[in-house]
C-alpha cells in the first residue's frame, strides 16, 4: 500500500495503525507492505511511521528505483513489468476503478475490511 502521509480527514499513520488492527484481529497473513510517502525528509514522520507500523517511509516524488529498493530491503517480491500510464490515465477510469472490474485481491481485501468495520463501500 503507498499511503500518503498527509492524508485529509484521516491521517496515514492514524490508517495504519486501523489495518495492522484489523490484520491482528482476524489474523492476516501476509501483513500488507505499507510505505508512507512524504515531501518531508524528517526524523519525527520516520518515528511516526515507525510506531504507526508502517514498514518503510519515501520521498515523493517517488522513483521507481526508491520503491523497488524500500521492498527489496523488506524481503518483498519485485516483479519488473512495463506499465502503459497514459492508457489508464486517459481511458476514463482509474487504476482502483480497473483493479475493481477485474476482481483484484486487494480491492476484495479491502472491501471484506469495510464489511467487518463499516464505512463507505464505494471507490
Amino acid at each position: 500500500i503507498l499511503m500518503d502521509v498527509h492524508l485529509p480527514k484521516m491521517n496515514a499513520f492514524d490508517s495504519t495503525k486501523r489495518i495492522r488492527a484489523f490484520e491482528s484481529k482476524y489474523s492476516w497473513h501476509p501483513k500488507c507492505f505499507i510505505i508512507g510517502l512524504t515531501g518531508e525528509n524528517n526524523d519525527r514522520i520516520r518515528a511516526l511511521a515507525q510506531r504507526s507500523g508502517m514498514n518503510d517511509v519515501l520521498l515523493k516524488p517517488l522513483s521507481p528505483a526508491a520503491f523497488r529498493n524500500s521492498c527489496l530491503r523488506h524481503n518483498v517480491p519485485v516483479r519488473e513489468r512495463r506499465v502503459s500510464v497514459g492508457k489508464v490515465l486517459h481511458d476514463g477510469e482509474s487504476g482502483l476503478q480497473k483493479m475493481q472490474r477485474k476482481g483484484h485481491a486487494v480491492v476484495a481485501a479491502y472491501q471484506q475490511y469495510l464489511q467487518h468495520e463499516g464505512g463507505c463501500r464505494r471507490f
